[in-house]
């Protein structure tokens, strides 16, 4: 069995690159519509980080694909939870996650503090 990409490069979901990263909010939303097997996230500190929490969540819509309907405002489904201090000084943390995903996204549930920041990205495959 071959396993492609989905979409062809990491998507970022929060931040905007390598060394600029977030600090609060959600972020932007990876959509799979079921077209995968396996998740993988990975999480990456910017600076020090002393404090907080990114979810990773999923929930179903009719998205872009299926007429464009609006993403759910409500709480989406966590898949698993990343501790902010773990990130601190660039470290990483790879989150690998077996199951058919609709849409995703990783939401800092609580505000990422010590002055630093992260930055997640997604791929299904």
């Amino acid at each position: 069995m071959s396993y492609t990409l989905t979409p062809n490069l990491p998507f970022q979901l929060q931040g905007t690159g390598n060394t600029t990263g977030a600090t609060t909010g959600t972020g932007g939303i990876l959509y799979l519509a079921g077209n995968c097997e396996r998740l993988t996230v990975v999480c990456q500190g910017n600076g020090t980080v002393t404090t907080g929490t990114i979810v990773i969540e999923e929930a179903y819509y009719n998205g872009p694909p299926l007429g464009g309907e609006p993403a759910p405002s409500g709480t989406w489904s966590a898949i698993q939870s990343i501790t902010g201090s773990t990130l601190t000084t660039g470290a990483q943390t790879v989150v690998h996650s077996v199951g058919s995903y609709w849409a995703v996204r990783a939401r800092i549930s609580a505000q990422i503090t010590g002055g630093g920041s992260v930055s997640v990205w997604a791929w299904g495959n």
